[in-house]
């Protein structure tokens, strides 16, 4: 049967559902890189212009040389919006959140399916890790990974 049909087409038909290498999706399928990060010294109402619109909660932010240093969440934001005379004292590295899981670029969606089970976030950083630090490269969104979840049955 193999020679007749091949191996892929014998695999399909033998174990269905059985996935074959070319199913499985890594990272890169899923990036978004419509976000900008932040830069670390960004005032607070540059911080607003940038994030004015976005769909998300949480920004990342490079330093000067775009390596990632972390994220802000707009629920820390939130105080310091309405507050116009903390806008030339509030800059972006003094609100920097370094606690959210990060991904790599290289890793399986399974990685990010695991990231996203055990945090209460709806947005993960991808980073490139290089020798000079870890480069931002886009997000990993939930709502993206939402339909490529693995179906769990109650059999």
């Amino acid at each position: 049967m193999t020679t007749f049909l091949g191996p892929v087409a014998s695999r399909l038909l033998l174990f269905p559902g059985f996935k074959h290498r070319d199913d499985y999706r890594g990272l890169k399928d899923y990036l978004n890189l419509d976000f900008q990060p932040l830069k670390i010294d960004e005032s607070l109402f540059s911080i607003m212009t940038h994030i004015r619109g976005l769909e998300i909660s949480i920004y990342p932010v490079v330093d000067q040389e775009g390596v990632y240093r972390g994220v802000l969440r707009l629920s820390e934001l939130r105080d310091l919006i309405l507050s116009e005379e903390m806008d030339h004292l509030v800059i972006a590295a003094d609100l920097l959140s370094t606690d959210i899981p990060v991904l790599y670029r290289d890793e399986p969606v399974e990685k990010a399916i695991e990231v996203f089970r055990g945090c209460s976030c709806y947005a993960v950083p991808v980073l490139e890790a290089t020798e000079e630090g870890d480069y931002y490269v886009g997000l990993i969104l939930l709502k993206d990974i939402l339909p490529d979840l693995p179906v769990r049955s109650n059999t």
